[in-house]
């Protein structure tokens, strides 16, 4: 199944970190197959020293996941944001693991 990756670019991005998010994602769906569709949201505030922000939401299944990271550079944020969204997959992994589990222990 195909994953839907929507990006929303307000900060005025170059495209070629716009297409590095979508590569990103991509890896990050051959590892989790479960993820369906992710969506992100780039903002940029201030003028002198932008500061960026990246929101992504991830629909998993029947939950959505919301991260949000800040950061002055760009490669920073998204390395961020990378880690940050593989850690809470993996937590949702093992969290719906260990909820199978307890269900099979009930019924035996």
């Amino acid at each position: 199944m195909a994953m839907i990756v929507f990006v929303k670019n307000t900060a005025g991005l170059p495209n070629k970190y716009v297409r590095f998010i979508k590569w990103k994602l991509r890896t990050v769906k051959e590892k989790f197959q479960w993820l369906n569709e992710a969506r992100v949201f780039l903002k940029k505030e201030g003028v002198k020293r932008p500061i960026y922000k990246a929101t992504v939401m991830l629909k998993v299944r029947d939950k959505v996941l919301v991260l949000n990271q800040k950061s002055e550079h760009l490669p920073r944020l998204w390395k961020e944001m990378y880690e940050e969204t593989q850690r809470s997959l993996r937590k949702y992994r093992d969290k719906k693991r260990q909820s199978s589990k307890d269900a099979l222990k009930s019924i035996i």
